[in-house]
């Protein structure tokens, strides 16, 4: 399996509260070996989780198993029963956004995202990657004034992979 470039070998996560309902989060993962597989998991936030390296599988009651590789998208949907397992092989680093249920709700109600759709397949772009490392590196040092925008710049990498 090809390696990654450096920028994306660094794992690392922040989170931000924006308001009294509005918080974002986003960072890198890595999953080295067994650990780190959720199961039978109930998120309180959407997740929008970007397969950067390594293969997985997602399940729910909605969609089934599905298989995932590199370029592949999966959604944790606030209140979503779902499985989310990596091969654990070494291989497996994962790049997330992480909205409130009230942002999951407007990009459901809009039709940007689905719950019967929850895995999408956009295919690996690593300038995509970039903006997910970008926003996590902004969300620890940009000021409260500047975090709106930093939302808005998350929400556009949720549309562009969707």
């Amino acid at each position: 399996m090809a390696d990654l470039p450096r920028r994306f070998l660094m794992p690392g996560m922040h989170f931000r509260e924006i308001g009294p309902s509005t918080v974002l989060g986003a960072g890198i993962l890595h999953k080295k070996d067994s650990g780190g597989d959720v199961i039978r998991h109930t998120s309180r936030h959407l997740s929008v989780v970007y397969v950067l390296r390594g293969r997985g599988s997602y399940l729910c009651k909605t969609c089934g198993r599905v298989d995932m590789a590199p370029g592949d998208v999966y959604l944790r949907f606030p209140g979503l029963l779902h499985d989310s397992t990596h091969v654990p092989d070494g291989q497996w680093v994962e790049a997330f956004l992480s909205f409130t249920p009230g942002i999951s709700r407007t990009l459901e109600d809009s039709g940007v995202i689905s719950r019967r759709a929850p895995v999408l397949h956009p295919g690996l772009d690593l300038a995509v990657a970039d903006r997910f490392v970008e926003i996590m590196k902004t969300l620890a040092s940009s000021s409260q004034a500047n975090l709106f925008s930093l939302v808005t710049e998350a929400l556009r990498v949720v549309g562009e992979l969707s």
